[in-house]
């Protein structure tokens, strides 16, 4: 039965059905929250975290649904965490954390189950200096109303958060009305939120600039599932079409615009996103195979990067199994990581390849990290894939075997396991980052 329900908490959180959380709580209340740098986190002696000095900037990631941590790279410390399970209430859920470019703040996504098939889930940030937390604001709902908030991004110095938002009326316990889906704009300095999207279209996965003033966001608002939208942080703005995928020849392509964690990043002033799509073959039209490409939103080009091509070892035909992406916040560096499989009759294998390349010359890539063998390899496609760059681009982070975190340079230099988790303290749960961010 327990499995069961651990089964069930991953099923309607891979759903994505909005859900929330439920009251305030400060950091430092219990044992699950915040910690001092450098505080010893040991189990049986193995350590839990490895040296990372040398590095800048922190590190956030989670761990399953389970727990969300920021680790300081310089003071190689873990300076919050926040675990559902130390708490003793498995109905919960923790997801989406996302740090803010000057590493003070952190958000996260909290879920908990209503009805089954169906969560409720609130936006928390954690101040990473004081460790006081908050909660996406309420004081402007009816008695038996609940907001729903999720899939936020923050501005870089913490203040502006894009989110979700809707409110339920939940009278007599179960959903009776609600409102439409929109993307608000929280103020944490003010405390005014700003509606930029009316409800009247599906609009998902804001993405807000660093200085907190645009948000980019997929909608249908176009007659097209997928296409992306850029306005102003204003009441019911006015939205710009950045792409029109239905009719515009030149997108290389590709079948749609699936904005996945991992398939998807974007720098900070939101010019470039770099994205991952099934493209259809040249020689094999009715068919199709996963490739990289990048938009540039102020002309709204779209250019497929053929970076796969430089992915396998050239003896035996190679299948591209899974891949990610990642920018760097100024947009000047691209990280692509590629799972393939080899057919060599003689010597089947798998492997994975993780590569860097300047956004202006993207086929100039530099191996970050690479491994082809049959057992590694095979173990390495069971991975998450989660991968991410510093904002200046010198640093990377990426997970490995569904069990490791690493960070190293951009060029693969001076690698460190930043966990395994066959020595962490829950070693039942698996390292599988829904967001991983410096």
């Amino acid at each position: 039965m327990r499995a069961y329900h651990r089964w069930l908490r991953l099923a309607l959180a891979l759903g994505l059905i909005f859900s929330f959380g439920c009251g305030d709580y400060t950091a430092g209340d219990d044992d699950r929250n915040g910690r001092d740098p450098g505080e010893d986190d040991r189990d049986d002696g193995k350590p839990f975290i490895a040296d990372t000095s040398g590095y800048t900037g922190r590190l956030s990631w989670n761990h399953g649904f389970d727990g969300i941590f920021v680790w300081d790279l310089p003071s190689s410390g873990l300076i919050y965490e926040q675990r559902v399970s130390t708490a003793g209430d498995e109905s919960r859920m923790l997801s989406h954390p996302r740090l803010s470019g000057d590493g003070n703040s952190l958000i996260y996504v909290e879920y908990e189950p209503y009805l089954v098939g169906a969560n409720f889930a609130v936006v928390r940030h954690v101040d990473l200096n004081s460790l006081s937390e908050t909660e996406y604001p309420t004081d402007d709902l009816q008695a038996e109303e609940v907001r729903i908030s999720d899939l936020a991004t923050l501005s870089r110095d913490g203040r502006f958060i894009a989110a979700l938002e809707k409110r339920v009326d939940m009278a007599g316990g179960l959903p009776s009305d609600e409102t439409p889906l929109v993307i608000e704009v929280w103020d944490r300095s003010t405390g005014v939120r700003t509606r930029v999207t009316d409800g009247s279209h599906a609009d998902r996965r804001p993405m807000i600039s660093a200085d907190g003033t645009r948000v980019l966001f997929l909608s249908n608002r176009g007659g097209y599932e997928n296409d992306l939208y850029l306005a102003n942080v204003e009441e019911d703005a006015a939205a710009q079409r950045v792409t029109d995928i239905a009719n515009d020849s030149t997108v290389a392509n590709f079948t749609d615009l699936t904005f996945r964690p991992h398939y998807h990043d974007v720098s900070d002033d939101l010019r470039y996103v770099v994205f991952t799509a099934d493209s259809y073959k040249e020689a094999d039209p009715s068919s199709t195979e996963p490739a990289f490409f990048i938009l540039d939103t102020e002309t709204g080009a779209i250019s497929r990067i053929p970076v796969e091509t430089l992915a396998a070892p050239s003896s035996g035909d190679a299948m591209i199994l899974n891949r990610s992406v990642a920018i760097s916040g100024d947009g000047e560096t691209l990280a692509f990581r590629i799972g393939y499989l080899i057919t060599d009759p003689a010597n089947p294998r798998s492997g994975v390849v993780i590569m860097t390349a300047p956004r202006q010359d993207p086929l100039n890539t530099t191996v970050a990290f690479q491994t082809d063998s049959a057992e590694d390899g095979s173990r390495e496609l069971l991975d998450s894939g989660a991968l991410a760059l510093s904002e200046d681009g010198s640093q990377i982070a990426y997970t490995r075997m569904a069990e490791e975190l690493w960070i190293s340079r951009a060029d693969g230099a001076d690698p460190r396991k930043v966990i395994d988790a066959s020595e962490k303290r829950m070693a039942s749960t698996t390292l599988v980052p829904t967001t991983l961010s410096f």
